[in-house]
């Protein structure tokens, strides 16, 4: 699975409008760890292909980054039947986010 890039219009539709988890990767392209975090979030969706994967550019997508109270990138939000369950902000290992996922399944 890839990571799929939503903007403000579609982003209920694809995130809170779902019944199955979504994990959502919030980025600014002038942000140097967003842009090796790039890596990771493609394998992440490769390895865990049971969840869906997006992403979210934040300079393009203000209004929608703010109502998620973003204030820092990378960041990662977790959504479950539409609901946010759990978010995290700054750079991470595969491992860490994977076991994000993980709690969030519970």
């Amino acid at each position: 699975m890839s990571l799929k890039s939503v903007d403000s219009n579609g982003f209920k539709e694809e995130v809170v409008d779902e019944s199955d988890l979504v994990f959502s990767f919030w980025w600014a392209s002038w942000c140097t760890a967003c842009k090796s975090m790039e890596n990771t979030i493609k394998e992440l969706s490769e390895e865990v292909s049971d969840i869906k994967f997006v992403g979210v550019n934040v300079d393009r997508n203000r209004e929608i980054a703010d109502q998620y109270n973003i204030r820092g990138v990378p960041s990662f939000l977790i959504f479950k039947d539409g609901e946010l369950v759990d978010r995290d902000v700054a750079a991470k290992t595969k491992k860490q986010l994977k076991e994000m996922i993980k709690e969030a399944k519970k």
